[in-house]
């Protein structure tokens, strides 16, 4: 028994002591300030750091995190949250109601531009804390997504958060999530093992590597160096698996498109015809077969299936360069034109070659694209401050955080500031979203936003977006949701 019982604790030492590497494509945008952005690379982080008070699974349903219960006014505009008892944060403070007061505190105020999640919250009017563990949230309008939108209202340590504001927290950020921070660099992000974390990790320390290049990704991974691989390519899958790891097939509520920048004068894609010359020209069926195994269908709206608001009666636009000619000739452009289209590669491991094959289909149509490789901070600077010095850019649609359809259309609204996209026609159909009072209605809405995105080809939709990751022999057990890893629960198997 006494055997029994050393050999247990012997292993369990051994998990809690190893330390997880794990390889990401790039660094969260805003370092460790939460706010910054609800997909990744961020969600590849924040939530080893954070919790919120919900959290949403891989198949868009709703658990509770921080918050155990909620439930709604008569008149669907308040909400009501029960939170957790006996949760510390990373420094030891206890967590209560406070630390959402501040989240909500800089969300409806004056916060970063860059603060991407604060749109969750621009409808909120009024929030309180009715004792230590309950937080009231009022908004303007009925809010039947709010539930699934505080996913985001992440806590953080309040009184450091006021003190050192985000930009200084970023660097050194305490959440009650299962890591804390040790330090905050340039190529990785040091973590160790938060051991008094209501959900605690299973491995004592973990450090996140950022490298764009997919091949350095993968080197790693091969080499024993790191753990967990995110983003590579399906064609990885033989070299990973001869070595004794594991590949793991993710589809997120997200669509992989090019989004056409039509505000720009005399662009050729202020014309429909051309945007729909654009989406018969590419063999969409084929491009996820070559390069992601088939493991997802041609997309036709900037919608996911598992997104609240996908219209299931929208077809693909088939690969047809006949037509697409015949568009374009229309539009005048029978001799094609030439644009350039901003990328940022090495997300995945396939995407370099895949523009490539975008750009030889359009090519047989008379279009002329030229790829730009930039990085994900430029992106981001490009996109929020509308320097639109491409006509084009690949974008990703991605529902997240509330499994929300409509999320990545508030930047297609023509009172977006320096839109790449208005089509006043659309802006009722937004607005009947909008006032919807309840998840069903809202849903409706959107599936005609959708409708009206499709037949207007609002962009090039490529295909709903699979990741591709990699876990190394080391690793025992691996989860994740949509693009978010479950960091408590990885474990190390037994050497």
């Amino acid at each position: 028994m006494l055997r029994v019982l050393l050999a247990v604790f012997l292993l369990f030492g051994t998990a809690q002591a190893a330390e997880l590497h794990v390889s990401i494509p790039s660094p969260p945008f805003g370092r460790g300030d939460p706010f910054q952005a609800p997909g990744p690379p961020n969600l590849y982080v924040a939530p080893a750091i954070f919790d919120a008070l919900t959290v949403i699974d891989g198949g868009g349903n709703l658990h509770p995190a921080l918050a155990i219960s909620w439930h709604a006014s008569d008149d669907g505009r308040t909400w009501t949250f029960d939170l957790r008892h006996d949760v510390k944060f990373a420094d030891g403070t206890p967590f209560d109601a406070d630390a959402i007061i501040a989240a909500l505190d800089y969300l409806t105020g004056e916060h970063l531009p860059s603060d991407l999640n604060a749109i969750e919250f621009e409808n909120v009017v009024g929030y309180r804390a009715v004792d230590p563990f309950t937080v009231e949230i009022t908004s303007r309008v009925p809010a039947p997504l709010l539930p699934r939108a505080v996913t985001v209202l992440y806590a953080v340590q309040p009184e450091l958060w006021r003190k050192l504001g985000p930009v200084d927290f970023s660097y050194r950020p305490v959440g009650t999530g299962p890591f804390k921070v040790e330090r905050w660099g340039t190529a990785q992000v040091d973590l160790a093992a938060h051991a008094e974390s209501w959900r605690p990790a299973k491995v004592g320390a973990m450090t996140v590597h950022f490298q764009q290049d997919a091949t350095a990704r993968l080197q790693g991974l091969l080499a024993g160096q790191i753990d967990i691989a995110l983003a590579l390519s399906p064609e990885d899958r033989s070299a990973v698996e001869a070595s004794g790891g594991a590949m793991h097939v993710v589809v997120p509520p997200a669509v992989v498109g090019l989004m056409f920048v039509a505000t720009q004068p005399g662009s050729p894609f202020a014309d429909a015809r051309v945007r729909q010359a654009m989406n018969y020209a590419v063999d969409k069926t084929r491009l996820v077969q070559v390069f992601y195994e088939g493991v997802v269908d041609p997309s036709g709206q900037p919608a996911a299936r598992a997104a609240l608001g996908f219209n299931p009666d929208i077809v693909p636009y088939p690969y047809d360069p006949t037509r697409a000619r015949a568009l374009l000739a229309e539009a005048g452009y029978a001799n094609g034109f030439s644009f350039s289209m901003d990328a940022v590669v090495g997300s995945t491991g396939s995407d370099g070659a895949i523009y490539q094959q975008i750009a030889s289909d359009l090519a047989a149509i008379g279009v002329s694209m030229s790829i730009r490789a930039i990085s994900n901070a430029r992106f981001g600077q490009n996109f929020r401050g509308g320097n639109w010095d491409a006509q084009a850019f690949s974008f990703f649609y991605g529902a997240e955080p509330a499994f929300d359809a409509l999320r990545p259309l508030k930047y297609y609204r023509c009172d977006w500031p320096n839109t790449a996209f208005c089509d006043p026609a659309a802006e009722p159909l937004f607005d009947a979203a909008a006032a919807a009072t309840t998840l069903d209605d809202r849903a409706a809405a959107a599936r005609q936003v959708m409708a009206r995105f499709h037949d207007q080809a609002s962009a090039l939709f490529l295909y709903e977006a699979p990741r591709f990751h990699a876990t190394s022999k080391r690793v025992d057990r691996f989860h994740m949701d949509h693009h978010m890893i479950r960091f408590e629960d990885v474990t190390f198997a037994p050497e």
